[in-house]
């Protein structure tokens, strides 16, 4: 997932983020999964995941981050 320089700043992301939450939840409904991980390139992007919810999993790798549905 990602935006073009020119979004970037303005919310595109945010709602792209938004938008894969809910789809997920919804897919695990019918495949019992739990929760979103991600794996954040950069620190910038971790701070964005951070801020809507995802917590790092450092016992997995530095650069696991996880998004609990439960």
């Amino acid at each position: 997932m990602g935006v073009t320089r020119i979004l970037q700043g303005k919310g595109a992301a945010c709602g792209l983020a938004q938008d894969a939450i809910e789809r997920s939840i919804e897919a695990s409904r019918m495949v019992a999964s739990t929760g979103l991980v991600a794996h954040p390139l950069n620190e910038r992007l971790e701070d964005f995941f951070t801020r809507i919810g995802f917590e790092r999993l450092p016992e997995l790798s530095q650069a696991t981050m996880l998004l609990s549905f439960y």
